[in-house]
């Protein structure tokens, strides 16, 4: 997935994942965020992108996401 999140690059990506998700182990999802983080970072838009983590398992995390996603909205 990190190839695909490059393609992104530069517009805004919030990555969310959950800590204890058996779908997705998080530590994969680190290590993917990180490659992604790093293509975003080579065109210098390295604050695009976002990893968010949920205490919980596959799941979406309001919470989290919300605040994250209303100042991205405002700061366009």
């Amino acid at each position: 997935m990190p190839d695909i999140a490059a393609l992104i690059a530069p517009r805004k990506l919030i990555i969310i994942a959950g800590k204890q998700d058996h779908l997705a182990d998080i530590e994969g999802v680190r290590e993917g965020f990180t490659i992604a983080q790093n293509a975003y970072q080579k065109i210098d838009r390295g604050e695009n992108i976002i990893l968010l983590e949920g205490e919980g398992g596959h799941m979406f995390y309001p919470d989290l996401a919300w605040p994250v996603i209303q100042e991205s909205i405002n700061t366009n």
